[in-house]
């Protein structure tokens, strides 16, 4: 290892990938921080784009979010940062051009991008400044997370360029068919909602943050149940999470700027009715 002196290994037991996380954030030495999971792949010159946005920005902005390449099987899809949400609607406005906004109230629709964390880079005080932490013992830690990212954030710098080729498995733990973990997304939604109340986010930005729930809901975490099994259970729990702690939830304004197609996918999965999900 004394050639590659700039390394460090932290040997522990088994203890889930948030504790990993919050233990390796601890023990930093640097002042940004990317987390990239074992099973998906960098681009080859994410390196330099990262290093030269830290060297232009880094003195101002604490969270970089980058673009992202989804590979299924062979084939690939580019995704900008709000992309997988909002498709083409704002062309080259809110998050498809590269720019530093102040804070998430300049641009809320990032509230709606992606959850995972490895398409972000994050100063280390933006984490222990805000006391924040992964929450252990439960899937969808980087929703919960991100989230929380984005409403502490004092300064965000965005570049669409994809730095992160995100493999989506079908043989990964997300795909499992014990379905049951899939309702800890609402203990991560639980947590990210009550540290935005609390960090006092104005009644506007609460309704993107109940969009994200709502988004959350209704086109992840419902469609990767119902791919796997149709009847299942947890369809109803989730719905019924939904729908009775966002009893107005169809009339949210930002949900219903989606393009139609996911308007329409997101009303009926709400309600579960799940028959629009083979064509999904």
């Amino acid at each position: 290892m004394d050639k590659f002196f700039h390394f460090r290994v932290i040997s522990q037991g088994n203890k889930g990938l948030s504790e990993t996380r919050n233990v390796l954030i601890d023990n930093a030495e640097s002042d940004f921080i990317w987390f990239v999971d074992a099973d998906d792949e960098i681009t080859k010159d994410s390196l330099n784009i990262i290093k030269n946005d830290l060297e232009y920005a880094s003195s101002q902005a604490d969270l970089f979010l980058y673009g992202v390449f989804s590979k299924v099987g062979e084939q690939v899809t580019k995704y900008g940062i709000v992309d997988y949400v909002f498709t083409e609607q704002y062309g080259d406005n809110i998050a498809h051009i590269n720019r530093t906004v102040t804070d998430i109230k300049e641009c809320p629709e990032l509230l709606l991008c992606y959850p995972s964390n490895c398409w972000c880079v994050f100063r280390k005080s933006l984490i222990t400044d805000n006391n924040l932490r992964y929450p252990q013992g439960i899937w969808y830690e980087d929703l919960s997370m991100k989230l929380r990212l984005l409403a502490a954030a004092k300064n965000i710098f965005i570049n669409i360029a994809p730095i992160y080729i995100y493999k989506n498995d079908l043989q990964s733990i997300m795909h499992t068919e014990d379905l049951s973990k899939n309702l800890d997304i609402i203990v991560a939604l639980e947590t990210m909602y009550a540290y935005c109340k609390k960090k006092g986010l104005t009644p506007e930005m609460m309704k993107y943050i109940e969009a994200a729930c709502i988004s959350q809901i209704t086109l992840s975490a419902y469609q990767r149940i119902w791919k796997i099994n149709p009847q299942a259970q947890e369809l109803k729990q989730i719905t019924k999470w939904l729908n009775e702690k966002y009893p107005n939830w169809r009339r949210n304004r930002v949900i219903r700027r989606l393009p139609w197609k996911r308007r329409l996918l997101a009303r009926l999965n709400g309600e579960n009715i799940s028959f629009l999900n083979r064509f999904a």
